[in-house]
């Protein structure tokens, strides 16, 4: 098999509902491109038939379709790592399951990595970007918030750190994923953390976006778990746990 051109890694946990049509919608989108793709379903310990359905879906694939499993409920961190270090594509996309950001949006992440981008991520906050159905105010702000406490803790320098849509050349994707640590909601912060540490080109795209209903999101839980995640983020950076070049950073 020729090596992929690129790879779409789509994390799951317990999403029965709303995994096999997006799964038809990426699959239909993506068997019309001229280039090579693989898809990876990483199955985060669900519960429900998330994996019977991936599964039952591979066997009528136009593409190749992998799944790759978690032994228990790890984090959407975990999931994404496990699928970006299996894939084996030219370049790796990750993208949400609920499909807030379409896959279609790809089009315009790849001039920028195939001029020379390491990682492209994309915003929901550039002027460009179009919101479909805004997420409710609560989940905005503190968003909001949360960014501007990772740049202060960890020196990151982007509009939207969560937006689940973001794309790695196979180099960049390596170095980050397998220096990764945290696990939970923060993952987001920390591989962008490592790509900069890393010196790797990173470039932010307006995409369309809309909330989902079904997020797997838990405020309050999840809050906290991010910010656990920044301080573990600058004690991994401190404790020389990532093996980072010596240069600035978190502290």
């Amino acid at each position: 098999m020729n090596t992929p051109f690129i790879s779409v890694i789509i994390p799951a946990y317990n999403e029965e509902k709303r995994l096999e049509p997006s799964l038809g919608v990426i699959t239909d989108y993506l068997a019309s491109q001229p280039y090579e793709v693989e898809l990876l379903v990483v199955d985060d310990g669900s519960t429900d038939r998330t994996r019977e359905i991936v599964e039952e879906f591979a066997k009528k694939s136009p593409m190749s379709l992998r799944l790759e499993k978690n032994p228990r409920n790890m984090g959407k961190g975990a999931a994404v790592q496990r699928g970006m270090l299996a894939g084996e594509g030219e370049y790796l996309l990750f993208t949400d399951a609920d499909l807030s950001t379409p896959i279609q949006s790809m089009e315009s992440f790849l001039p920028h990595l195939q001029s020379g981008a390491d990682v492209v991520i994309g915003t929901r906050r550039h002027p460009s970007a179009k919101i479909e159905r805004a997420q409710p105010w609560l989940r905005r702000t503190l968003g909001k918030g949360f960014i501007v406490l990772a740049n202060l803790m960890v020196g990151i320098k982007v509009s939207d750190l969560n937006c689940g849509f973001k794309c790695f050349s196979r180099k960049a994707a390596r170095e980050i994923f397998s220096r990764s640590r945290v696990i939970g909601w923060a993952f987001d912060a920390e591989i962008l953390y490592l790509a900069d540490r890393l010196g790797y080109r990173i470039v932010e795209t307006p995409v369309t976006w809309a909330h989902s209903s079904g997020s797997q999101v838990r405020l309050r839980k999840d809050i906290l778990s991010s910010f656990r995640g920044l301080l573990e983020i600058r004690r991994n950076s401190r404790q020389g746990l990532y093996n980072l070049p010596q240069k600035g950073g978190a502290n």
